[in-house]
């Protein structure tokens, strides 16, 4: 009767050393998929992290694009502001040959009156 008990224990001991083994396997496996998975984690942070910081290289790009363009804009401006004070100027110019042409042409008139004038008195002291 104790061999049979010795022998009940024995096996007792058998299959709870199995049990122990399996869940030492599975313990294993988990840790094994945690360790996989974490790496495949971690190398999506890293991709992730890789696209932010090509993001914000083409962010500083636009940025740099921008303030190009906005110089070109001033830059395009102020020529227009010029070609304006040259048209301005051009204007005043224009203006004041158009006084002195109106000028010239009342005195080109006066001229030929007083002529006229001129030729009438000589005209009457000839004989």
């Amino acid at each position: 009767m104790v061999a049979d008990e010795v022998r009940k224990l024995a096996e007792q001991s058998a299959q709870a050393a199995g049990d122990i083994t399996k869940l030492i396997q599975r313990t294993m496996d988990s840790v094994q998929a945690s360790v996989e998975r974490t790496g495949v984690g971690a190398s999506r942070v890293k991709e992730g992290m890789e696209i932010a910081d090509q993001t914000g290289q083409t962010f500083a790009e636009i940025a740099e694009v921008i303030k190009s363009l906005n110089q070109g804009i001033a830059d395009i401006a102020a020529a227009s502001q010029e070609l304006a004070a040259g048209a301005e100027e051009i204007s005043a110019t224009t203006e004041q040959q158009s006084a002195s042409t109106e000028q010239m042409a009342a005195s080109t008139v006066e001229a030929a009156q007083a002529a006229e004038a001129v030729e009438e008195q000589m005209n009457r002291f000839k004989v």
